[in-house]
């Protein structure tokens, strides 16, 4: 068990979740009376950077086509009364529950639309009145082409479409904000890394412990290697720490980037005595991407920090801890990525070499040229998915 002492800070941060989500709900109540109820539910403009930053780029494209967006927990829709659309998406596209919460609050599953995501892995398990119904989904657009293969051929729909994650429309969506990022330039030997809480839960009393739901699930993908993948929260923290250690030794100043408020407090329970700068958290995309952008290489673990280190033009050295990781990389620079260190690496490989073969792989880098075309498919499929929606209307 990892013990932390953030008891104030966990009541404030779920006391203020609380009350935006009924804030939100309420909103999309009155906006409903008016004969406005366009929401969107999943993962968008969650407190974790990335996925607010996705909930703000699509708000900002449809604000632009004069729609609103309400974002609605999915868990609320059932009390938003009958929307006039639903888009999902924003992390992994939800299990047969979500679904039927989602169905539940539309009359008819045209009037639901869905981007930005990855399907849930096991859909295929699903009842077939269900698959039926998604069959009807008149958009899908997902963000890896395993997704798009995936979600062809069970719905078998030949105009499921794929873009990047909505994070990379920012340059189109939201320009002024984004050509803010460049006023800050490389320092150098600076390095910055993100870090996650890989395999732990923070709970309200302030506790972080092993979250044992997931670290079950990597048992039972890597049977043979169960014991190690109820190890894996010290694995990575060790691995992170030799990681911070070695890069020290070679005379680099490093900074934590958080993604979340966990990723700070993780990060201030673990790297607190190795003399290194912890960024307080911040869902300013503007103050993370600056950080990012004065490092020279920048070292992530984050799905999402990924992509914020490829919009600053940085430098990568990923730790692919989801297959999510993966599969973006390999989306847009064609390669296999399984040479740099992943959730499998890190259950067959010790950790005191682990860090410095990491240190010895060539880094990702994005040109402007490449940024910006994926900028410009990505804000694409936003503006099909308007387009759809004003077809349905």
């Amino acid at each position: 068990m990892f013990k932390l002492n953030p008891y104030l800070h966990i009541l404030y941060l779920h006391s203020r979740l609380k009350a935006r989500a009924l804030a939100r709900l309420s909103a999309v109540k009155a906006r409903i009376s008016k004969g406005e109820s366009l929401v969107t539910t999943g993962a968008y403009f969650s407190e974790n950077v990335g996925d607010h930053m996705m909930g703000q780029v699509l708000k900002a494209s449809f604000a632009a086509q004069g729609l609103t967006l309400f974002p609605v927990p999915y868990d609320q829709l059932k009390n938003a009364g009958q929307l006039s659309g639903v888009i999902c998406g924003g992390g992994e596209l939800g299990d047969q529950a979500y679904f039927n919460q989602v169905l539940a609050s539309v009359d008819q599953a045209q009037k639901m639309s869905v981007i930005g995501t990855s399907p849930y892995a096991k859909l295929h398990n699903s009842p077939q009145s269900l698959l039926e119904q998604l069959k009807q989904v008149p958009f899908y657009c997902v963000r890896n082409k395993w997704a798009q293969k995936y979600l062809s051929e069970l719905l078998q729909r030949t105009d499921v479409s794929y873009a990047p994650d909505l994070v990379f429309a920012l340059p189109k969506a939201m320009p002024e904000l984004f050509s803010n990022i460049n006023a800050k330039h490389e320092t150098k030997n600076l390095v910055s890394i993100s870090v996650l809480p890989y395999g732990l839960s923070v709970l309200k009393s302030g506790e972080m412990v092993k979250d044992e739901s997931h670290l079950t699930m990597l048992a039972e993908l890597y049977p043979d290697m169960a014991d190690a993948a109820l190890q894996m929260a010290e694995k990575y923290t060790q691995y992170s720490r030799n990681l911070i250690s070695e890069l020290q030794a070679r005379g680099k100043s490093v900074q934590v980037v958080s993604f979340s408020y966990g990723d700070y407090l993780f990060a201030k329970e673990c790297y607190a005595d190795m003399g290194i700068t912890i960024l307080p958290f911040s869902k300013n995309p503007v103050t993370v991407l600056k950080a990012i952008r004065a490092s020279e290489t920048f070292y992530t673990s984050r799905f999402h920090s990924m992509i914020f280190g490829m919009l600053a033009r940085r430098p990568i050295v990923p730790f692919c801890y989801s297959m999510k990781c993966n599969n973006l990389l390999k989306d847009i620079f064609g390669q296999d990525c399984h040479e740099y260190i992943d959730r499998e690496a890190l259950l067959t490989k010790p950790t005191d070499k682990m860090h410095l073969h990491q240190l010895e792989l060539k880094p990702f880098y994005l040109s402007e040229e490449a940024l910006m075309a994926l900028s410009s498919d990505t804000f694409a499929s936003i503006e099909r998915l308007i387009k759809s929606i004003k077809d349905q209307a």
